[in-house]
């Protein structure tokens, strides 16, 4: 078991990718604190494994700490932090030509406030050391106790 005993928190838990990833780290033993924007999704997830779950939106600040604040009530600590918050408000299939700059930059900065938001959030615990890439397809980051550590090169 790859995780075990290492708690995580997925954001975007009840999407595809969110709900992948859960179930894949339930089964390599982490502890997983489930959160997501709708509630009944992630709600249904957390039945499923043996997990926590929250209503949480990535683009509030004190929504997305408030939860953090709570996990490292429960477990002691943050290990892991996945952003797989799915890009809402995107126009994809609609002609460019019908667009405003306003509707072709809305998933960027949703993409870049929620990476933003989920990571620092995830980091809330000082005595740990922290680690995160902000080039992946989506964040994952952790203050581990012992465990991987950027590069000099920053690649992981």
């Amino acid at each position: 078991m790859l995780l075990k005993d290492k708690t995580a928190i997925i954001h975007g838990a009840a999407g595809h990718l969110g709900r992948s990833i859960a179930t894949t780290f339930a089964r390599e033993g982490a502890k997983l604190f489930l959160a997501g924007r709708t509630f009944e999704p992630v709600l249904t997830l957390m039945k499923s494994l043996d997990a926590d779950a929250a209503q949480v939106d990535a683009l509030d600040e004190m929504s997305a700490e408030e939860h953090a604040e709570r996990v490292i009530d429960l477990a002691g600590r943050i290990d892991i932090g996945v952003n797989a918050v799915s890009i809402r408000g995107d126009l994809q299939g609609q002609p460019l030509i019908d667009m405003s700059v306003d509707d072709v930059l809305a998933p960027a900065e949703t993409g870049i406030r929620t990476n933003f938001v989920t990571a620092r959030c995830c980091m809330q615990d000082d005595s740990q050391p922290r680690w995160c890439h902000p080039d992946a397809v989506f964040d994952i980051c952790g203050p581990f106790r012992s465990g991987p550590r950027l590069p000099p090169d920053g690649r992981i």
